[in-house]
């Protein structure tokens, strides 16, 4: 039995064989995440894992948990401002403060969810 072949018409619409693709105009999400790591952006300083009867996060003078700056703290529900070095800590001035404690997120990135002329709009 000979074997059938199908062969079609190209349409009217079909593109040029040596067209290119076109990209998507924005890029995919872990781009973006990987965009923001390195960038200053604002963190919430949040114990709603953590369950903490403590004040706050105590800043660390290293990437070091024991190296503690017993004279400064962020305080639960606080703002600050600083770097995420994208190994789990965030870098705020000359000092740094850990993504979680205890295994626990306790810095959360304020996300903007729309820029204007008259500002930024984060999240709460």
């Amino acid at each position: 039995r000979p074997k059938r072949t199908l062969t079609t018409a190209p349409s009217s619409n079909a593109r040029a064989s040596n067209a290119v693709p076109r990209q998507p105009s924005h890029p995919p999400p872990q781009t973006l995440a990987k965009a923001v790591t390195g960038m200053l952006q604002q963190f919430t300083v949040d114990k709603r894992f953590l369950q903490a009867k403590t004040v706050g996060v105590g800043y660390r003078f290293t990437k070091q948990a024991h190296d503690l700056d017993k004279t400064s703290t962020a305080a639960w529900g606080s703002i600050v401002s600083g770097i995420d070095e994208g190994d789990g800590w965030v870098n705020v001035g000359d000092k740094y403060l850990p993504m979680d404690v205890n295994g626990k997120r306790v810095l959360f990135a304020k996300v903007p969810l729309a820029r204007t002329t008259s500002g930024t709009v984060f999240s709460t």
